[in-house]
């Protein structure tokens, strides 16, 4: 029998995950739906790949009993307040839930080396699937999974925004090559690579916007009560500033932000 995907979500995500379970996995049939639209029922799998956890409920909720198969993928990077609520929604629809997201862009889904977060362990089939997309992590449950996504993200957006400042202050002090100092000490991912450096160097802009990041910082401050009022506080101005920012790349954003144009 050849398995039945749903790809909801033509997002750039959407789109790559569509392409790469499309391509050379013989006796797959893969559709690639927008958000708006009500796929007839007849997948055996879904896989989300929306904008964010409001937008899968609505997705969810509008869907006919039968027309996201017998398990829903969910992909969607999300706060955690809604993921139950989502999960419910599927089990209406006939549906196993499981949730998290990928790490990685749409060049990294398409070439297969994403790496995807999924809580609950899906089935065989959907993890045979989802192995396509690159090494496949598995989590107690679909908070977790989400959980670990925004927390990653985090780390993104604040790394970046280090390094940035760092790329602004270094020229005042004489120094033309931060990188290389940067690079050499234990900062994590060599700072010279990062997406802010790249964008600083005219080497080309992340693909992950403001608009994104402001959706993510919030999810982030929404998910974790527990931050100290002073990081959190550090978290809304940065949210505020990239919420203004629209669709441009987020490194422009932490790069003005670090050179004082607020």
């Amino acid at each position: 029998m050849t398995p039945r995907v749903h790809v909801l979500g033509g997002g750039r995500i959407g789109r790559a995950v569509a392409a790469r379970l499309s391509g050379g996995v013989i006796g797959v049939e893969v559709s690639l739906f927008e958000p708006w639209q009500t796929p007839a029922p007849g997948a055996d799998l879904s896989v989300l790949c929306l904008h964010d956890g409001a937008q899968v409920r609505r997705v969810l909720a509008a869907a006919r009993h039968g027309s996201c198969g017998h398990e829903v993928l969910d992909l969607t990077t999300q706060d955690l307040r809604g993921v139950g609520e989502a999960a419910r929604l599927a089990a209406a629809i006939g549906a196993g839930y499981c949730a998290g997201g990928v790490l990685g862009g749409a060049a990294a889904v398409r070439d297969g080396q994403a790496q995807v977060l999924q809580g609950p362990s899906p089935g065989a089939t959907a993890l045979a699937l989802l192995g396509r997309l690159g090494p496949v992590r598995v989590f107690e449950d679909a908070a977790a999974a989400c959980a670990a996504k925004l927390l990653h993200n985090l780390a993104l957006i604040l790394n970046n925004h280090a390094i940035a400042l760092c790329l602004r202050l270094a020229p005042a002090a004489g120094i033309a090559d931060i990188e290389t100092v940067l690079d050499a000490g234990t900062a994590g991912r060599a700072p010279g690579r990062s997406s802010v450096a790249r964008d600083f160097r005219a080497g080309g802009p992340s693909s992950y916007t403001s608009a994104l990041v402001a959706k993510d910082l919030l999810a982030i401050l929404d998910s974790f009560p527990a931050l100290p009022p002073a990081d959190a506080a550090t978290l809304r101005r940065l949210q505020a500033w990239h919420a203004a920012g629209g669709d441009a790349p987020y490194t422009r954003a932490a790069l003005d932000l670090a050179g004082g144009r607020e």
